[in-house]
């Protein structure tokens, strides 16, 4: 055994005489600890932050279980549908870009040219997202094109049917929820319901 392995064999200032027990437990103490000649004990208590963890995690499930119910058309919505149906008038924000709506058919011709300014589409919903309902599959005369609420926005599940206008910007790959491959997707940051 070296003279470095066991404190009591240890020599000058830091030597301990050999009859002093070392052990570890509460209660007990090691003078040449470096936590005060403490020892803590092993496997006592939890970390004193990770209440606040699950506190803070509840709270944030709480508040977004409240959050939710607020949105319009939701479970326990106080907002009131604005005629259309129940429906209200829109849902989230307005797009900017052109006042008249282009046929799809054309907006896509404009798409594949290289342009990415804003366009405006009107059509019939014929799908809808089945969970938040965030996006729609249009129709006109012309052509389908899925529109995605970009920030994503909650829409009641009953557009089917429903005319909307749509502002945003054509992009083209694929979505997880189109099972076609890759499309042109139309992200705009709301839907505006024109009849129901």
């Amino acid at each position: 055994m070296s003279s470095k392995s066991h404190p009591a064999t240890r020599q000058g200032k830091d030597a301990i005489p050999a009859d002093t027990p070392i052990t570890r437990g509460a209660g007990r103490t090691d003078p040449h600890s470096h936590t005060g000649g403490r020892i803590p004990p092993r496997g006592r208590g939890r970390r004193p932050w990770s209440w606040l963890l699950v506190l803070g995690f509840v709270g944030l499930l709480g508040y977004g279980t409240w959050a939710y119910t607020r949105l319009p058309g939701g479970a326990g919505s106080t907002q009131t549908p604005r005629g259309l149906g129940g429906l209200s008038a829109s849902y989230g924000a307005p797009g900017t870009g052109a006042a008249h709506p282009l046929p799809i058919s054309a907006a896509l011709a404009f798409a594949n040219k290289g342009s990415t300014a804003p366009v405006t589409i009107q059509g019939r919903v014929i799908d809808q997202g089945p969970t938040m309902g965030c996006w729609v599959r249009l129709r006109d005369g012309s052509a389908t094109v899925l529109a995605q609420t970009w920030p994503m926005v909650y829409m009641p599940q009953t557009l089917r049917g429903a005319t909307v206008r749509v502002t945003g910007a054509l992009v083209y790959g694929a979505a997880a929820m189109d099972a076609t491959g890759k499309s042109w997707i139309l992200y705009a940051p709301g839907v505006q319901v024109l009849a129901a």
